[in-house]
């Protein structure tokens, strides 16, 4: 049992690191889309004549937010939560073991609709990936009537989506995150 408290200790202290980094990659993503927007809102503010370049440069700054969200996306829910998954499933069978412990793994997947936070993660990558694309599809669209941008924006957008919804939709059991 002493053992068993000594792994538990370790195991938190794993679970405190990997939720850690990926909070910050949570961060680093809203910032990431924070400084993507003050750039087409610079590049729009300083911008007197909206030409086809200034458009291009703007869809491409959209652009690059929102493959930059999916790195972070991949980073976060790819990597590092499955990282955190191993630990916690560690925790889960020593807290069965030992029910004089407290029952934290029981405790947090009470909390999470079907027993997964990552669904509720995917929403907030799906937002952040979503907003610079339909951004871009309106200034190609609208600012400057150029379909063929509008599309290759649409294209971008229904692929990062498909890629996110995809992965959503494989389960795995018994884990609060993929």
């Amino acid at each position: 049992m002493n053992n068993d408290w000594q792994k538990i200790q370790l195991i938190t202290s794993a679970e405190h690191h990997f939720n850690d980094l990926c909070f910050k990659i949570r961060i680093l993503a809203s910032t990431w889309l924070l400084a993507c927007m003050g750039g087409v809102g610079f590049l729009l503010s300083k911008t007197i004549n909206v030409d086809l370049q200034t458009n291009q440069l703007l869809i491409l700054l959209c652009w690059v937010g929102a493959i930059g969200t999916m790195v972070l996306w991949v980073l976060d829910l790819l990597i590092y939560q499955k990282l955190l998954n191993a630990w916690f499933s560690s925790r889960e069978k020593i807290e069965h073991r030992n029910t004089d412990f407290p029952q934290i793994f029981r405790e947090i997947k009470a909390t999470q609709p079907g027993g997964r936070a990552s669904n509720l993660i995917r929403v907030f990558y799906i937002a952040l990936v979503s907003l610079p694309l339909f951004i871009s599809m309106y200034i190609a669209i609208y600012m400057h009537e150029h379909l063929g941008w509008a599309i290759a924006s649409a294209t971008l957008w229904a692929a990062m989506l498909t890629c996110l919804l995809l992965k959503s939709t494989q389960e795995h059991s018994g884990e609060l995150c993929e």
